[in-house]
């Protein structure tokens, strides 16, 4: 970096004394054609044109006149803050929480607009949202549907394809140590409704989402590296959640995401006694559909 500097200040000099000659020289040669001494130096002045920008243009054909830039902004800057602390630390912060929050916005403006869902075809992927007395709805609002609401509407519907899920969390026992894990209670047709194959093994089968079915369960993709350390032997094994002892029958893509969050674990949603196939009013369940081929979303909205 001395180096550079000393480099830069020797050339600097050199343009200048080469600057100075030229100007010289053409005031001697209008001392020789007849004019006075003033008049030759303005005519000299006047045909070469302004020193300082024949300086700076010179100084860009070098080739490095950004770094002496960045050298003398660095040092102006420095300069400053050893005079104004407190100023240039308001400015920086004002910077730093303009630079975020206009990372932040940029980042849910392209998360919620502008990339299209991880799943085929996702502008035929619906949310179906409904309403029903005795929740409290400033929890629920009109986001969700009882369970049985939705079997009345997958058994009626006639342009779309829908699958139920609900968020819930629990205790594995087994196998390893105890672990806090958060699991997802789906219908079968969730894989099938988003198109998405499995890392490994299959989806639940309607019979399976019974209540009195045998137990079965499908492994988020993470939670099989770190529990199962990735084995392909993982199916047919057993865990033992909630104290209740299932069976592995499959494990989720990589990546695959709910609601922004990666289940541990899935079970079937229909095997869950909660009261769900008794009352309407029960915890109510998120509902997802694809429409069919040849469907539009205006049948789907008077179904």
């Amino acid at each position: 970096m001395k180096w550079t500097l000393r480099r830069r200040k020797q050339r600097n000099a050199e343009l200048q004394e080469e600057i100075q000659a030229h100007l010289l020289l053409a005031e001697r040669e209008g001392i020789e054609s007849g004019q006075t001494e003033k008049e030759a130096r303005h005519s000299a002045r006047r045909e070469f044109g302004s020193v300082a920008v024949a300086e700076e243009v010179t100084r860009d054909m070098w080739g490095w006149r950004w770094a002496a830039d960045f050298l003398q902004d660095l040092r102006y800057a420095i300069r400053s803050f050893r005079q104004h602390p407190g100023f240039v630390a308001i400015g920086l912060l004002t910077l730093g929480l303009g630079t975020g929050a206009t990372t932040l916005m940029f980042s849910l403006v392209s998360g919620v607009l502008l990339k299209p869902l991880p799943y085929p075809e996702p502008d035929r992927l619906v949310a179906v949202n409904g309403h029903t007395e005795g929740w409290n709805e400033k929890i629920y609002g009109e986001q969700k549907l009882a369970y049985l609401d939705f079997l009345d509407c997958q058994r009626d519907s006639h342009s779309l394809d829908m699958a139920a899920l609900v968020y819930n969390s629990g205790t594995l026992s087994a196998p390893g140590d105890p672990q806090y894990v958060d699991y997802y209670e789906i219908s079968p047709e969730l894989f099938s409704v988003l198109r998405v194959p499995l890392a490994l093994g299959r989806a639940f089968l309607p019979e399976e989402n019974k209540i009195g079915a045998r137990p079965v369960a499908i492994l988020g993709y993470s939670f099989w590296q770190r529990r199962f350390e990735a084995r392909s032997t993982v199916l047919g094994r057993s865990l033992v959640l909630e104290q209740k002892r299932y069976t592995i029958v499959g494990v989720a893509p990589a990546a695959f995401r709910l609601y922004g969050d990666e289940p541990d674990v899935y079970t079937p949603l229909g095997q869950d006694a909660a009261g769900y196939l008794h009352n309407r009013a029960a915890q109510p369940v998120h509902v997802v559909g694809r429409l069919r081929p040849g469907a539009r979303l205006e049948q789907a909205q008077a179904e």
